[in-house]
């Protein structure tokens, strides 16, 4: 009975060990995916953001280069002496 109880523990304590580094190695191996993932989305998102920005510049951007040049055309007519 002692000789079987031993032979659980000293079991049980290798097989601790083992699971232990196996938990450790999956930790690290996934760990570091997980967080390249993390980063990749990161960029993904930054870059799909920098998309829509260059996008809505370039929908909107004639229409601000037209605007000032009404504007400037505007300016230009007004008579410098109108506050005199």
């Amino acid at each position: 009975m002692k000789e079987r109880l031993l032979y659980l523990y000293c079991r049980g304590k290798a097989e601790w060990i083992a699971l232990k580094d196996r938990l450790a190695v999956r930790e690290v191996l996934y760990g570091e995916e997980g967080q390249l993932g993390k980063i990749a989305v990161a960029v993904i998102l930054a870059a799909v953001a920098v998309g829509l920005a260059v996008a809505v510049a370039a929908i909107l951007g004639p229409r601000i280069l037209g605007l000032a040049e009404r504007t400037g055309s505007q300016i230009e007519s007004v008579p410098l002496d109108w506050g005199q």
